[in-house]
């Protein structure tokens, strides 16, 4: 429940889509930013701020203002930057999910360190966050979405792999479980390195292949059934 003239700050929902709708007599005015490179920075430069509306406002792109009743609800993409003034009190319910495109902007929110004004385990949960957003996107035809946020966060997973290896652990079973199927390979690799034919041999070794570290690797991982993502020749 809020109250009347409640006010909530410039904010991001963790990079999951919502879903939210007032009840009875309870109206909001919401002011919303796409997440845009642009916005993003600048939300990572301002983290820990107070009055970041305030400020942002000036320079903040592409912000919409939607005032809501109990007629209707409204849908946040991934990603939005929002801020909500409560204009007659009353109840909110909300409904966060995952859908086939939240990987790219779910992706991003990584990218500019948006989470970084969360505790240590908020923080890890957003990247297994991520990985919910990556399945849903591979598994429901959403693979160019997918692989484009992959690749474009690639460097900080690379970092994550140093010090989480159940998160290693859960992004290679997710890979694993996309291989298994019947993977798209007649697309263009966004980093542009291969094409067609050659693409999933590309995106295993190229991509793919630093989440397994067979000096490393642990009975219990193949005790799971993994698969090997290294193509043959290499692993060799």
């Amino acid at each position: 429940m809020t109250p009347k003239f409640s006010f909530v700050d410039l904010y991001i929902d963790y990079g999951r889509d919502s879903i939210s709708a007032t009840l009875h007599e309870c109206e909001k005015v919401w002011m919303v930013y796409p997440p845009t490179p642009h916005n993003l920075q600048w939300m990572a430069e301002h983290r820990g701020q107070h009055a970041k509306l305030a400020q942002g406002m000036a320079v903040l792109e592409g912000g919409v203002v939607v005032h809501t009743t109990s007629a209707e609800a409204i849908y946040l993409p991934a990603g939005c930057l929002h801020a909500v003034f409560t204009v007659a009190g009353g109840f909110l319910v909300s409904m966060d999910c995952t859908t086939q495109t939240s990987v790219w902007p779910c992706g991003q929110y990584l990218r500019y360190n948006v989470q970084a004004e969360f505790e240590a385990d908020e923080q890890r949960d957003c990247y297994f966050l991520f990985l919910e957003a990556l399945e849903v996107a591979l598994q429901n035809a959403g693979e160019r979405d997918a692989f484009r946020a992959w690749i474009a966060v690639e460097d900080v997973f690379q970092m994550k792999r140093k010090n989480d290896r159940a998160w290693v652990r859960a992004a290679r079973k997710v890979w694993d479980e996309y291989l298994k199927s019947e993977p798209l390979v007649d697309i263009e690799c966004p980093c542009a390195g291969a094409v067609s034919s050659s693409f999933l041999d590309h995106l295993k070794e190229r991509h793919l292949g630093w989440l397994v570290d067979d000096r490393r690797r642990s009975r219990h991982d193949m005790a799971d059934g993994d698969i090997d993502i290294i193509p043959r020749q290499q692993a060799a």
